[in-house]
């Protein structure tokens, strides 16, 4: 198992981080180096950061951080230090048949009756975090990987402000999704198999 926290390391061990308590969580307004702080003392560990390429009105940047353990992905916006939004990405093996009827059938595999959910954590990450952990139910090693956008609200706003949006929008979006994609380390791609659209092509 890769465990990655920064561009050169590969140890189970995170660099040395303020001390946190375990009553402490993320709330709105935290600035992203609190967020990430907080995250990774929870068991995450930084996959990438990425600086956004288009030109907005507060500078953006994109956080990429996994929990390989429970096989969580977490992505994090900033605009300039706050954060913005933080998704929470994981896979849920489940008997609920509701879930498994979910109509996007990406998002399920019957067969595994496993589940991929998404859900909106800048608060309280920590807590939720352990409510997940302690229901046994998490996937690991994932079974079911939809396509996950990794851009900033001031990209997505950048290419559909642009000319020809239909015709070089979806391109733009894949090409910069796919580059990110690229950048993250091997052993987070492999875990939670994630896929450039280009390898997705006949």
């Amino acid at each position: 198992m890769e465990i990655v926290d920064g561009s050169q390391s590969t140890s189970s061990t995170a660099p040395t981080a303020p001390q946190i308590s375990d009553s402490e969580d993320t709330t709105a307004g935290d600035s992203v180096t609190r967020f990430v702080e907080l995250a990774r003392a929870d068991g995450f560990f930084l996959a990438a950061r990425f600086e956004a390429t288009a030109e907005a009105e507060n500078r953006e940047s994109l956080w990429i951080l996994n929990e390989p353990y429970s096989g969580m992905l977490l992505a994090v916006v900033a605009a300039d230090d706050e954060v913005i939004d933080a998704s929470l990405h994981y896979n849920l093996h489940t008997d609920d048949a509701g879930l498994l009827r979910t109509p996007f059938p990406e998002h399920r595999d019957p067969d595994s009756r496993t589940v991929y959910v998404r859900e909106t954590c800048i608060d309280g990450l920590r807590q939720r975090c352990r409510q997940l952990r302690a229901t046994k139910a998490l996937v690991r090693e994932w079974k079911v990987s939809p396509a996950i956008s990794f851009l900033t609200p001031g990209e997505w706003q950048s290419v559909a402000a642009s000319t020809g949006v239909a015709r070089h929008g979806p391109t733009l979006v894949t090409e910069l999704n796919d580059s990110r994609i690229a950048d993250l380390p091997e052993g987070v791609r492999s875990q939670f198999h994630l896929t450039r659209a280009v390898d997705t092509q006949p």
